[in-house]
């Protein structure tokens, strides 16, 4: 098919394709945060696959670091930790979960 002095070529209907994908599989995985909104702590639920260290981070919403707690090789399976919020203005957090794997994040509320 030519168009003007262009030629476009041969066109051939292809019909559209299905792709499914699963999630990848994390090193970690963040159960609950609570109490929301939260007032003087924070307990942060998770599991691990492995023995990881982790590194608990609570970020303002412009990006600012306000907390961060680390703890070394905690083995694989359920835990909670804690985060203190005492003097933080009221807002919406980002609390971060690290490990060597990957990085889990899920919002707080300061009252």
């Amino acid at each position: 098919y030519t168009y003007g002095s262009i030629d476009l070529g041969a066109f051939e209907y292809v019909p559209p394709v299905s792709v499914r994908t699963a999630p990848a599989p994390s090193a970690l995985d963040i159960s609950s945060v609570y109490p929301q909104p939260a007032e003087d702590h924070v307990t942060v639920e998770l599991k691990l696959e492995q023995t990881s260290d982790i590194t608990l981070r609570l970020y303002s919403l412009t990006g600012a670091l306000v907390r961060e707690s680390s703890d070394a090789d905690l083995s694989g399976g359920a835990h909670q930790l804690r985060i203190d919020t005492r003097g933080l203005q009221s807002g919406l957090y980002l609390c971060t979960v690290g490990t060597n794997r990957g990085t889990s994040s899920r919002v707080v509320v300061v009252r």
